[in-house]
Order: C-alpha cells, then structure tokens, then sequence
C-alpha cells in the first residue's frame, strides 16, 4: 500500500487534497461544499468542534504527523565547513597573493647566475605563503561556520511560541510545532494564525491578510460565506475558532517562506564598518603601490644603472624573480591594511551577545536591535507585567453601596450581586483554567479576566457551566479607544438558573460590560443595592463610587467596573451588532480594585538605567493616580517630574510637547497613538527610543521606536511581529540587561577597532620605510600574514567576545549621531602606535645585522633542512619581528579599555576565557614560529636574553597604555576629534539629548555638558509626592480636566497592551 492510500485509508483524506481545498479559496465554499462541509471534513479528519481525541494525544499525533506533516517551516539550507572555505578564497586580494605565490614557487627553480652548491631553497617562502593562506582560510571558515549555526538556533527559538487549542474539549496551550491538522484552534484578537485552516465559528471576526496579500483592508470571514484562515494572518478584531488542515511547508505562509528563504542582511553598524574598512583598504593600497613603486626604483638601479651601465657588467633575466617578491609584499599588504575582522568582529559580537542575552531573558529578533539598545536615551515602558508582576489580584472593592477595604466573604453580598460578578466574569472573558506542569491548576489568559474570575472562584463560582449555558450573540471587543470589553448573550431561563442559582434570570439577550472604572461608570444609571435590588444612581451613589476610585487608585491598583444590562427581545442582528445602542443604560454590579504587585528589582533596575543616562517613562493605560502611585514606587516619577494624562498629549501641538518633554516621565489613560506621537516626536528631536508593548494596537509605536521589545508571556504575536527583541519574561530588568549588551557589543567593537588601526598603522609604516631605506620590508610576506591573522580572526575571537560590566551603566549613551571613533581612541591609537614605531625604528636604525642565516642553519642540525647559503635573514630581522607581535599582544591587553575611567586592564578578564584562550595560543605560536620557522617565515632563532628585551620592551605598551589615559586631550582637538567619522544631525535638530540633563548619581560619567532644554512652560505643574489626588494639568487654553479622568484606562480585558 503507498503513502497516499495509507493517509486516505486513516483519514479519508490526503496532503494533497487539502492542498487543492485551500488554493480553492478564490472560488468560494465550492470545494468545501464538494467535500460535503464541515460535518464530512471533520469526519474525514478524524476531530470535531471538541479537538482531538484522547487517541491522538496518547500516540502524540504521530499518524497525524506522518499523513500531513510537522508544523515547521523552511530555513535556509546550511552551508557545509567546505564550501565556506571555499567562500574564503574567492577575495580577490587572496586570488593574486596566491597566483603570485605559486609564480614564487615555480620561479625558484631557475638557476640563479650565483647560485651555491647547497642547493635553492627560495620555493619554501611560496609554500610558506600557501600554508598561510590555507591556515587563515580555515580560521575564517570555522568561524563562519560556528555563527551560521549559532544563528540558526537563535532563528528557532525566534519562532517558538504557544498556541491555544481545544482538544477533548478542554482549552489548553501547546508548542506550535505540536499542533496538528485536525486540531481546533482557538482565536482572540492579535492572534497569528499558526497554520491553514477552515472557520468553524466566529464573532464579528476580521483578519489582517496583508503579510500574505498586500492589502491593508481587514477581510470579514464567516463560517459559511468565508470561513478560509491563512498562516501568518493576524486576527484583527473579534473571535472564534478553526480546524487545521494545512500546517508547515503545506501551509500558505510556509509555501511563500521557502520562495523568500535568503541571508539575514548587514547591521548598520556592519555597514558603517565595512565603509570604514574599504577607507583603510584604500590607504593600504596606496601604500602597497608606493612600496613597489620604491622597490622597483631601488632594483632598477641595483640591477641596471649600477650593474649594467656603470660596473659595464651583464643583466641576468633571473634578477626579474624579485619583481615577484616585490608583488607578493606589497598583496601582503594590502592584506593586511583591509581590516576583515572588523565585518567579523561585528558578526562574532552579535552571535556571542544573542546567545548570552537569551539567558537574560531577551530574544533578538533583529540583529541591528543590539547595537542599537546600546544607544537608547529613552525608555517608554508600560507598566503592567513590565514593572509589574502581572499577578494580579483583587482585594479591595466597592460593592452593596459601601467600600470594602478587603475582599469580602460570599456571605456577606447578596447572593444577586455574587451571582451576577460570577455570570459576568464568566460570559465576558476568555481566560481559562488548566493544569500547570507541577499538577497545579492556573487561570491563562489575560491577567484582569484571571484576577476576575479567581474572585468568582473564590466565592465557589465556578464558570465552565455557565459558559456551557450560555449562547453567544455578539461582542464588543476591547480596544485603546472604549477601553471596555462587552458580550451580549442568549440564554434560557432554566439553564441559567442551573448555572446560577440564586441569580435573576431574564428571558433574552443580556450584554455583560466590563472596562475602565471611569468609562464604564459613566454608562450606568442605575446599581445594585445592598438589598441586591436595581436601584437609580443618584449623584450620591456615583460621588460614593468615584470616591472609591481615587482611594484605590492612589494605592496604585487598577480599579474594573462590572456592569450588565437587559435587552428586550426582537432587535435585529444589526441592532444586535451596534454597541452604541446596547452600551447604555447600565446596571453597575460593583468596582473591583485589583493589585498588581511590583517586582522587587525594578526600582534598582530604573535607578540603573537612570544613572546610565537613560530617561525612563511610563505609558500605561491606567487611572492617573494608579500610575503615579506605581511609577513612584519604582523610581519613575520624581518630585520635578510631569506626569500627563494621554487626552492631554494629543491636544498638544509639537512645540508644547517639546517643551514638556525634559521632565514628562507619566503618560496615563493612554491610547497606542499617544505611545506613537510621543515615539515619533523623540526620534524626531534626535533621541534613540526602546519601546515596551504587548497588545496588537502597540505594532505601530513598536515599529517607529529605534527597539521595540514586545513582552514574550503576555504580548500577541502581532505585537512580537512588530518588535525588535522579545522579552521572554516581561521583566523591566531584562530591558536594563538589554541596554547592558547593547552597549558591550558597541564598546567591543571599538576596542577591537583601535587595536586593529594601532597594527594597522604600525605595519603599513614599518613595511614602507623598510622598502625605503634597507630594500626590504623588515616584516615578510609570511610574517605580515600571520599578524594579519593575530589581529583580524584572534583579535576578534578575543575582544568581540567580552560580556557587560558595571562600568558600562556610569556612561551617558554614545546616542545617534556620535562617532564610532571617539577622542579618547584617537589618542590611545597615537600613542601606542608612536611607541612601537620608536621602538621599531631605533631597532632598524643600531642593531646590528648580526649572524646570517646561512651560517646558523649550518650549526643548526635540526633545521639543516631549510638550508641555504644565499638566504639573507638577520637576527636583527627576527627581533623586529617578536618586538612588533608582543607589543600587539600587550596592546590587545590595553584594547580591553577604552576609557580613562576604566585604567585597570585585567578587571574581569577570568570572564572573557576566549580572550585568556586566544592570548595564550598566539603566544604558543610566536614561540613556536620564531623556533621553528626559519626560512619559511624568515625568522632566526633568538637567543634567552634576547627573548627576554624582547617581550621585556614590548610589555613596555601596558605602563604606555596607563599614562595615555592620565593625558588631557585640549578641548578644539577633541571637538575637531569628535567630529571625524561622525553622522552629520538634521540642520533643524537643536536638541540636546536628554540624557546629558539626568543628574547622575556616580561622578564618573564619561562626556561633556548637554545643551540647555527649552523650559517648561508655567501652566505644567510638577507632581508632588505628598498630594495622591494632585494631578498634572497642562493648561494650553482649554477646560481642565477633572482630578479623575473619565477616558481611558487599559483594563488588559483582551490580552492587549498596558
């Protein structure tokens, strides 16, 4: 029996025929009707409305899984250890080093006119020049190879998350690449389709086809008229659920993924460097050409004018092999000024960085995301589940006519009241109870509707029954704007009664509504009593509830009303359907004042942040009290600070707003577009903003800011769609850990910068004044290659990889606009570069030239081998050689700082064990080199003392590198410094970043004195820490508004944002 009748022969359906049904869609429910409906489909698939059957669940959906595939997607095919080498010889610079070094060797073995009896050994300096190459390629290919595989395992974590199913009718959360055709997937507003499926119901349901079709109008679908869903579509608004029948590569999405499968592209940063590195290219070549040029000069006169025309001597056709020599020195140079490390310090840095930030809770879904985190000047952060522990609980409340400063006892409510939070709770949420892995059970969902229906729990309520009960007509989602959330439900009198009880049931549609405290208040004329009895709400009645309010607010919980009404049979669905026709009139049931709990390490985590320079701010949605209270409480809100409420920042124009922001450190009641102004206009004054968010309307801000982090447990998926890194726990201290690797990346990749333009320097201008004034560059061929290797691949592996230290949190933000080169690097490169080329210089200029090759390597049994009586390395050669490696091995020590505040170059280094790896090695190889490489490097075997003065003067660049740092550098040159290589600011942009105004706790905060901020304006009144009911009023004439704002106040009822 083949594959495709086993499949039909379990299913009745295969692969292939619900491929055709979905590439159907365009005509309709034709295909679908063919297939009988969704009766015959669900047959065929084994399921039904419940999910699957315990069958499947105790086999894990092998069958399923062998008929119709996993969830996964494709990934870009990985490139094998070989064809990466062979990427390496494809730089064309390698290309001509290589023919030039075979052309060496093969010319070696022309008879030369003064050729000895020992014999030509010239072709081992080709054959050394091959090995390099081959050694540097390999290098580079391995460490090709680690990244591709570190970034595959950070791209798959990228794309794991939980999805909602229903399987033996029971709702629960399973990992995505566990769900399986014929599974029933449940669908809330900001969900991400996780595979195709068909519609089985839906509530006033719309979805966002835009990432798959282009169009950015939502499609209305239904379960008869348009019941098709596609992978990676997003819920826009309403509910409902589908049957699988697509997943993986089978899917819409993953078909269009394996058509887009390609490379991740450059980082700005990588960019910025690769410009930088074709500049240095550019030197290193001239310099090459002009070594050549001096070279060639000094042979034509050696070989022509002197020898030919005045000694009257005879040319020798083999004198033109120099020429050669001359080519393959001045290629290895060029190779060695094109600084490739720098493109790869980049790329080990992130890959290093990703891998260490997923243990702080941070998954990087954009490389550019860690280096830009480093630059943040501004943090805008919501607060629940952010600052807060978003474990939240009800315990206070206003129900009966009085406040409750506890939560009260079942017994002591009328059982309607009781009754009705319970049936309310139940009908107007989502949120639902499982089994976590501890055996213990647990409401998931969103956290208010949690909070809520753990009360009703707690009263012995229990609302699987009173679902069952109940028929859903219509909902009114939640969003920014209404703040509110409304079900209207169909019941019969009995089984609400079994559901209920003691609750009064009514014979017909009733909308249950719950929301924002002042909102939904607002919508009600009448209460329940302490009788449990509808009574009018007189003004004393909602002076009492607004007094309650502000008392649970100012202790910093977020207040929920609940409230239902009853709707009289016979509206039509199209009266049914319009909200504002039923939202009116309410019966509020009571006011429930939920806490959320701040998490114990984000006031110090703020307080870190601030003292880095960095504004933090809360945008929330809540009451203005509540988040003042919280923001307080978590080192936010200061005595100087505004706090605003977001219908107050939308009447702002640009130039009130500006004036504000310097101390505006609260936005309450706010919507997704106050979060996009105050977003947009920060950018626009030249700040580098992170921006937290979770629900599907925070996508635009997410997008705008320079980081967006969506929250990992609570956000939707179009939130983390939108966003830069996710944050895996929702933590505020995981945005300080981000800010922390966002700097490390930047600060390591200055210091493998200036270590690489200090042997960049050195070698380009000991190479030329070699062929200058001796003939020869005093470094080889060989030699310059393996130094190119010290500094590019190993310098890299070493100083790319050092993760964040405490010193990075006392400096303000290198911001948007500052060069990648600061002053400070300037003269640490000046003056180590200096240093080595004195020493260097002084070494070419008195040594002696010491004991020739030849003559040692007759003494020298072990390397007899490499003789030759003609080859002419000096000892004097080879100490200029160990000189030059160790003084950059003692500098990459000093590369490890680039500030003056950070003088102690071994703090911390038992955390960096590559570096400590890559310093001993390259040290094991020097020794081994100048041991054992004789001719092939051009080296001669160095006596004890002079390994000693050797290394001795080198470690001379360690007490060089501490002096560097106590120099001043004049003001004009470092402003003149400051400005090479930095980003030219906007001609309007005149505002000073407002990091430089934060008063820092510590003294040693690295940079210079901001710009004055424009004043606030009088009319802005600073919070008082005193005062819980005192609220900021902006006052650009217009009314007041009132000390509690009835507006907006985001109630997280959908899942959705602060």
């Amino acid at each position: 029996m083949d594959a495709d009748s086993h499949e039909a022969s379990i299913f009745g359906v295969t692969v292939e025929q619900l491929d055709e049904l979905m590439e159907s869609r365009e005509n309709g429910t034709k295909k679908l009707e063919e297939f009988g409906g969704l009766p015959v489909l669900f047959e065929k698939l084994k399921t039904s409305e419940d999910g699957l059957g315990q069958i499947d669940i105790d086999n894990a959906c092998a069958d399923r899984f062998s008929a119709f595939g996993r969830n996964v997607h494709a990934t870009p095919k990985s490139k094998s250890f070989i064809r990466l080498w062979l990427e390496c010889l494809k730089d064309p610079i390698l290309i001509i080093l290589i023919i030039s070094a075979i052309i060496s060797f093969l010319l070696s073995f022309i008879p030369k006119e003064d050729e000895g009896s020992e014999g030509n050994w010239d072709w081992i300096e080709g054959v050394a020049i091959l090995a390099a190459i081959v050694i540097v390629c390999t290098v580079t290919a391995f460490n090709d190879w680690s990244k591709e595989r570190q970034f595959r395992k950070l791209n798959a974590a990228k794309e794991d998350r939980m999805v909602t199913v229903i399987r033996t009718g029971v709702q629960q959360t399973i990992n995505i690449h566990d769900l399986a055709v014929g599974d029933v997937v449940d669908l809330q507003q900001g969900d991400q389709l996780p595979a195709d499926g068909v519609l089985i119901r839906a509530i006033n349901l719309e979805s966002d086809e835009s990432a798959l079709t282009g169009e950015s109008v939502t499609v209305n679908k239904d379960p008869k008229s348009s019941p098709f869903m596609l992978c990676g579509c997003t819920i826009a608004t309403g509910n409902g659920a589908m049957v699988v029948t697509n997943v993986g590569i089978h899917s819409e999405w993953g078909r269009t993924l394996a058509s887009l499968v390609k490379e991740p592209e450059p980082t700005p940063l990588q960019n910025k460097l690769d410009s930088l590195a074709k500049l240095i290219g550019y030197f290193g070549a001239g310099t090459a050409l002009f070594t050549v040029l001096v070279l060639g000069i000094r042979w034509a006169y050696k070989e022509i004018v002197k020898k030919v025309i005045i000694d009257n001597g005879t040319f020798h056709a083999s004198s033109l092999t120099a020429w050669i020599d001359f080519i393959i020195l001045a290629v290895t140079i060029v190779v060695v000024a094109v600084p490739e490390g720098l493109p790869l310090a980049v790329t080990i840095s992130l890959a290093y960085s990703m891998k260490r930030m997923m243990k702080d809770n941070n998954l990087v879904r954009h490389l550019n995301a860690c280096e830009t985190m480093g630059g943040a000047t501004n943090i805008c952060s919501d607060k629940t589940g952010t600052l807060t522990q978003n474990k939240m609980t009800v315990t206070q409340g206003w129900f009966a006519g009085r406040l409750f400063d506890r939560v009260p006892a079942r017994d002591e409510l009328p059982a309607s009241i009781v009754a009705h939070i319970g049936v309310g709770s139940a009908v107007n949420s989502t949120a639902f109870l499982q089994v976590d892995e501890a055996g213990q059970p647990e409401f998931v969902g969103s956290k208010t509707e949690c909070a809520l229906l753990q009360l009703s729990r707690n009263w012995g309520l229990d609302y699987v029954p009173v679902r069952k009960a109940t028929s859903e007509i219509t909902e009114y989602d939640f969003n920014s704007d209404r703040k509110r959330m409304s079900k209207v439900v169909d019941m019969t009198q009995s089984s609400y009664e079994e559901a209920a009880r003691d609750f009064t049931a009514h014979a017909g549609p009733r909308i249950f509504c719950k929301g924002a405290s002042e909102m939904v208040l607002s919508l009600c004329t009448s209460y329940l009593d302490e009788q449990g009895q509808v009574a009018p709400m007189t003004d004393g009645v909602r002076k009492s509830i607004d007094e309650a309010i502000i008392s649970l607010a100012s202790n910093g919980l977020r207040t929920i009303i609940l409230a239902y009404r009853d709707i009289e049979p016979g509206q039509t669905p199209e009266q049914l359907n319009d909200s504002d026709l039923n939202e009116k009139e309410l019966t509020c049931v009571g006011l429930t004042g939920i806490m959320d709990p701040l998490r114990e390490e984000v006031p110090e985590s703020v307080r870190r942040c601030q003292m880095a320079g960095i504004m933090v701010r809360m945008v929330t949605g809540d009451n203005i009290l509540t988040a003042k209270s919280i923001a307080r409480s978590c080192n936010i809100l200061t005595e100087t600070g505004t706090a605003i409420t977001g219908p107050e920042l939308r009447r702002m124009t640009d130039a009130e707003l500006d004036a504000v922001i310097p101390t505006l450190q609260v936005v309450a009641r706010s919507t997704p577009s106050d979060k996009l102004k105050l977003v947009t206009r920060l950018r626009a004054l030249g700040e580098v903003v992170a921006v937290t968010g979770d629900g599907a309307n925070d996508a635009p801000a997410l997008k705008e800011a320079d980081v967006g982090l969506a929250m990992g447990i609570s956000g939707t998926e179009v939130a983390k769609e939108a966003s830069d890194i996710i944050l895996l726990d929702d933590n505020f201290h995981s945005v300080e850990m981000a800010i922390l690797w966002g700097r490390a990346v930047y600060d390591n990749i200055r210091k493998f910068l200036q270590f690489q333009l200090t042997v960049n320097v050195v070698a380009l201008v000991i190479a030329f004044t070699g062929a200058l004034f001796l003939g020869e560059s005093p470094l080889g061929a060989v030699q310059l290659l393996w130094v190119n290797l010290i500094m590019d691949t190993l310098a890299a592996l070493a100083l790319a990889t050092e993760g964040p230290h405490e010193g990075l949190l006392k400096r303000k933000p290198y911001g948007r606009y500052e060069a990648l080169i600061s002053p400070d690097m300037w003269k640490n490169i000046a003056f180590q570069s200096v240093f080595q080329l004195v020493v260097l210089f002084v070494f070419m200029a008195i040594l002696p030239d010491g004991q020739k090759n030849a003559q040692y390597l007759r003494d020298a049994p072990v390397l007899s081998f490499f003789y030759d009586s003609d080859t002419v390395v000096y000892r004097k050669d080879t100490i200029i050689f160990n000189t030059f490696v160790f003084s950059q091995l003692f500098n990459e020590l000093n590369a490890r700082k680039i500030t003056w505040l950070d003088w102690n170059i071994l703090q911390n280094i038992h955390k960096s064990p590559m570096f400590i790896i890559v310093m001993v090695a390259t040290v094991v190889l020097q020794v081994l080199i100048v041991a054992f490489g004789s001719y092939a490097v051009r080296v001669h075997l160095l006596e004890p003392h002079e390994w000693v003065y050797t290394i001795a003067i080198a470690f001379l660049s360690i007490p060089i590198g501490f002096i560097q740092h106590l120099v001043p550098i004049p003001a004009p040159l470092a402003k003149l410094l400051g400005k090479i290589g930095a980003a030219r600011r906007p001609k309007k942009e005149k505002w000073a970043p407002i990091a430089d105004q934060l008063k820092h706790e510590e003294d040693e905060v690295v940079g210079g004195q901001a710009e004055a901020y424009p004043a606030v304006p009088e009319s802005v009144s600073s919070v008082s820490t005193s005062d819980a009911e005192e609220e900021v009023v902006v006052n650009y004439g217009v009314a007041e508004e009132p000390a509690v704002e009835v507006d907006a106040e985001d109630v997280n009822v959908e899942g959705g944002s602060d």
